[in-house]
């Protein structure tokens, strides 16, 4: 899946373009396996890392970070411990941002993937018919 789908993107961030990478579907379909995977077999994120930081220190970039949990119209900061009203706005540069979310620099592929897993901790979870 990683070959296939998100690798190409890395080569894009490398070359200087902001890149997003997301899963969207219904419940149950294998998401989290995706993006995040076991140990044994790291999902797309694991992998995306490894590439980028080894590609990072030719390009003289930065690897900056946000996670946020999007629900219908409400915005979640899983980087920040404490609640925070997180918006989207339209930024002076055209651009649409989401107003004072946590942003952090990326200091190496663990950092990141130890971030990720205390802010799934932090994670919204609502029953639904399809649980």
């Amino acid at each position: 899946v990683y070959a296939a789908t998100a690798k190409p993107y890395v080569a894009d961030f490398l070359d200087g373009t902001n890149v997003t990478i997301f899963a969207y579907g219904q419940t149950g379909t294998g998401k989290t396996h995706t993006i995040a995977g076991p140990k044994e077999d790291p999902g797309v994120m694991s992998r995306c890392l490894s590439d980028i930081f080894a590609g990072l220190p030719a390009t003289g970039l930065e690897l900056w970070y946000e996670y946020v949990q999007m629900y219908l119209d409400d915005f979640k900061d899983l980087l920040e411990t404490r609640s925070s009203d997180l918006k989207l706005v339209d930024g002076k540069d055209g651009n649409v941002h989401l107003q004072s979310v946590t942003s952090r620099r990326a200091i190496s592929r663990d950092e990141v993937l130890a971030a990720v897993e205390a802010g799934a901790a932090r994670r919204a979870t609502r029953a639904q018919d399809m649980n």
